[in-house]
């Protein structure tokens, strides 16, 4: 028993009582208010950031490991590993004046240790606040540097006056649960009726005809949907509306030359914005009257991929997302005023190379939230509407389909395949904190304003992994290898081309498979129930595979050796893992390692795991990455559009970068003897493929494939005679509905 463990059995009853205050270091903490309250300059404390303060301090003096904070604090709660990190962040900037780790001690690879003194402050006595620095003084200043160490502030004993405190189970327990009673909307706007618990209710199918109905929004009223459609004879895309009740579609405009999709109410139901798309680059906004007709453009969409938009409070403009300038490949949110056409940049805080898109005005217009990242490694961030307070909301650095405000400002709804498959999450806007719905396959949410109903896209789309052959002028139609009634994605060539590995949800949730060409047997290489495994990749000479495991949110890195089917983990414990590809040489790798708060890092590693594991940085912010096995040279794009591609060549030395500026990509791309093959150009029913030479520059167009590519993982066979990928053979997605429900808990 060490000496914290020894004290009175009274703290427990004291942490029930009304109005908790605590003395830790030179600060005084308000647990009730969420507040430093002798440091008035520093923002409010989230709920979360208290209750890692309450596990550090009932345990003061000893090390908390990060696995016991996760346990206790996210308890039942989907997270990555980062958000313990921008909690203990979020206390040292109010706990620590200079920025120094002074009451806080991170423990390397462990965990972190409370090494201030800490004190119950008595009821009796006065609280002081912001405003007075004389009672700061006299109530703080006292006693707790006493016995501190001079270079460290640690205590060498306990002060006299102070109680360093072993806050029993039970005690913690009480006072998490008078913190989830105290939520704070948005960091100091007002205050909410307490934390709440959602859950999805009456969910169930608005649609159910064959052929796609997709991007729904609901009306501010939550009377009508507007969603799109295909025409069955040109594939041409139409905008839609109906009212939630069964009844007809009433086309929303006239018969026209591009493709219409993604229709947004005005704030007061009588406009809806949508887009028009004629070829991957050639894009306009429109806004018509949402009984019909009234049409008129209002700007054109300079990039057809990242076009989001809402419309302002006051249903003047628009908010969406353009090149800040020609030459800055970067997004950044702007205000589009329809009827001038003048474009407004935001002014908030934000880095140079910051991908800024998709925002979103809350309810009540006082903040926007926004996604930060280009697919496939986004999050959601949040800021005042006029571009104070900038922080984020989630830490999961997944691909993000759509989001939307909850009728009451107080949590985001939004969809992400960070657990798996896509899924619906809902984060609490103040804590920070994401819990799942349970409503799966989902995507792009949308909710009313006047009602709890929300509608959103439930994928239909079943795709087979198969081969396209490239032999002649015309391409014949994709060719089954592997049938089933589950959908197949990312398929991954072997090296000496007879196997393919891929993922497929044939067994329930996302799992690895592999195929035999030759024979067209598939098996399952994984299988486990509470796993799902994704992005499979060959080694060089395709004895093992390196894959990433998923598993509430946490993405490690595992080795399987084909012939004995036994796994090996590569990356560390605190590692997220995004990305990986096979590097020269056996037990040689590459992953992109997410980084909280900091862009991701490409990294190369050396026998991972081992004695003599060896690590390199190569770049920052990057997305796609491939290895090419001919020149043994690996390739990677960054983290913004159009930014090109790079080699990184590992014959000599450390990495050398050589940038190509390659064209307009869309999806995956994959490196062949040299050549960068990509889909330049992606239809309703076609995927057309190009192959650009990295040496001379010569873009050459290598067919028009006849399919539905919503996947656009490929693999190129050694011959360059076919490609592997996994085409859909039908797409009947529908448009969803459910309630949501928020049950709020009294003090």
């Amino acid at each position: 028993m060490n000496a914290l463990q020894a004290q009175s059995p009274s703290v427990d009853t004291r942490l029930a009582e009304p109005n908790l205050r605590l003395r830790v270091g030179g600060h005084v903490v308000d647990v009730g208010a969420l507040r430093v309250v002798s440091n008035p300059d520093a923002a409010r404390l989230s709920s979360k950031a208290v209750a890692v303060l309450i596990e550090l301090v009932r345990n003061a003096g000893d090390t908390v490991t990060r696995d016991r904070f996760l346990d206790v604090v996210w308890k039942d709660r989907v997270t990555t590993p980062d958000v313990l990190t921008q909690a203990i962040k979020e206390l040292r900037r109010a706990l620590d004046a200079d920025g120094a780790a002074t009451c806080i001690e991170t423990i390397p690879k462990v965990g972190y240790r409370l090494v201030a003194p800490v004190q119950v402050i008595d009821a009796d006595r006065p609280v002081p606040g912001a405003s007075s620095s004389a009672s700061i003084a006299s109530t703080v200043g006292a006693d707790t540097t006493a016995g501190a160490a001079p270079d460290r502030g640690l205590p060498s004993t306990p002060p006299a006056r102070s109680w360093r405190l072993p806050f029993a189970l039970a005690g913690a327990a009480v006072l998490l649960a008078g913190l989830s009673m105290l939520a704070w909307h948005a960091r100091g706007t007002a205050k909410s009726q307490g934390s709440a618990s959602w859950r999805a209710t009456q969910i169930h199918a608005l649609t159910s005809d064959p052929g796609p109905e997709r991007r729904p929004h609901i009306s501010p009223d939550g009377s009508r949907i507007a969603f799109g459609v295909s025409e069955p004879d040109t594939n041409i895309g139409r905008i839609v509306v109906r009212t939630l009740e069964q009844s007809r579609l009433v086309r929303l405009t006239t018969d026209g030359p591009g493709y219409e999709w993604v229709p947004v109410w005005s704030p007061d139901g009588t406009r809806i914005a949508y887009q028009t798309m004629t070829n991957a680059s050639d894009c306009m906004l429109h806004v018509a009257v949402s009984l019909g007709g009234g049409v008129r453009d209002v700007g054109r969409c300079r990039v057809y991929s990242s076009t989001y938009y809402d419309w302002t409070p006051d249903g003047r403009g628009l908010l969406t997302a353009d090149h800040e300038a020609e030459d800055k490949p970067n997004l950044k949110l702007l205000v589009l005023d329809l009827d001038s056409g003048a474009r407004r940049y935001l002014d908030y805080a934000r880095d140079a190379r910051d991908q800024d898109l998709e925002g979103r005005y809350s309810p009540d217009g006082r903040h926007i939230a926004f996604r930060r990242g280009i697919a496939p490694y986004s999050d959601l961030y949040m800021m005042g509407a006029d571009g104070s307070d900038v922080h984020a909301l989630t830490h999961l650095a997944s691909s993000i389909h759509g989001f939307a405000w909850t009728r009451d400002g107080t949590a985001l709804v939004f969809a992400s395949d960070h657990a798996g498959s896509m899924a619906l999450y809902v984060v609490d806007a103040a804590s920070g904190d994401v819990h799942a719905l349970g409503v799966s396959p989902a995507q792009w949410p949308d909710a009313a304003r006047a009602t709890d109903a929300m509608v959103y896209e439930i994928p239909r789309a079943h795709s087979t992994l198969s081969r396209v052959p490239l032999d002649g002028a015309t391409p014949s139609a994709p060719q089954a290898l592997s049938r089933s009634t589950g959908s197949d994605f990312d398929p991954q060539l072997s090296p000496a081309g007879d196997r393919v590995a891929f993922v497929s949800d044939r067994s329930g949730q996302p799992q690895v498979w592999l195929q035999d060409i030759a024979s067209d047997a598939a098996i399952a290489l994984t299988d486990a129930a509470d796993v799902t495994t994704v992005s499979p990749r060959w080694s060089r000479d395709g004895s093992t595979l390196v894959m990433i495991e998923n598993t509430a949110g946490r993405r490690r890195l595992v080795e399987m050796d084909l012939a004995s089917r036994q796994r090996r983990v590569l990356s560390r414990a605190d590692e997220n893992v995004l990305e990986v590809a096979a590097g020269a040489a056996n037990d040689t790798y590459i992953w992109v390692v997410d980084v909280p708060g900091e862009d991701n890092r490409l990294v190369r590693v050396r026998h991972p795991r081992r004695a003599d594991e060896q690590r390199d940085s190569i770049a920052r912010s990057v997305s796609n990455v491939d290895f090419d096995n001919a020149d043994a040279a690996l390739y990677f794009s960054p983290r913004v559009v159009g930014g090109g591609v790079y080699r990184a060549a590992f014959d000599q030395g450390e990495a050398v970068l050589v940038p190509r500026e390659v064209p307009m990509r869309q999806g995956r791309w994959r490196i062949a003897a040299g050549e960068l093959w990509y889909f330049s150009d992606l239809t309703e029913k076609t995927a057309k493929l190009n192959a650009f030479d990295l040496a001379s520059g010569r873009d050459r167009e290598v067919a028009t494939l006849d399919a539905i590519l919503l996947d656009t993982a490929f693999s190129v066979l050694p011959d360059r005679k076919g490609v592997i990928l996994a085409p859909s053979d039908r797409d009947d997605t529908d448009v969803g509905m459910l309630k949501l429900e928020r049950r709020a808990y009294a003090d």
